[in-house]
């Protein structure tokens, strides 16, 4: 996981842009993804077999793909969301609603 810490926190840092969709997509169990990132729970992974965790994926100089424990992507969630909050306080009370069912979806 280490090794793949740079793409982590691109992801994560990329996710900003497109958060509350993100997290609306999450809060109902519904994969995500735009031009060339996304990320897919265990039901929604066709092509890799996974029980449990979140695929992330991203397509930048070279793909990766990265399944991180759910906890371990809450936490680098929950980072960025405290970011997106202090730039859009009025939309505070959106993200931590949201927050909290991906918290129970999560199983944390």
């Amino acid at each position: 996981m280490i090794d793949k810490q740079p793409v982590i926190q691109d992801f994560f840092s990329f996710l900003k842009s497109d958060l509350l969709e993100v997290l609306e997509c999450l809060s109902n169990r519904e994969p995500w993804q735009d031009y060339m990132m996304g990320y897919e729970l265990p039901e929604h992974s066709e092509q890799i077999e996974f029980e449990e965790g979140i695929m992330i994926f991203m397509n930048t100089a070279s793909y990766n793909e990265i399944i991180m424990d759910n906890s371990v992507f809450y936490g680098c969630l929950e980072e960025i969301c405290l970011e997106f909050v202090a730039v859009n306080p009025e939309q505070k009370v959106q993200v931590y609603l949201l927050m909290d069912k991906i918290n129970t979806i999560l199983n944390l």
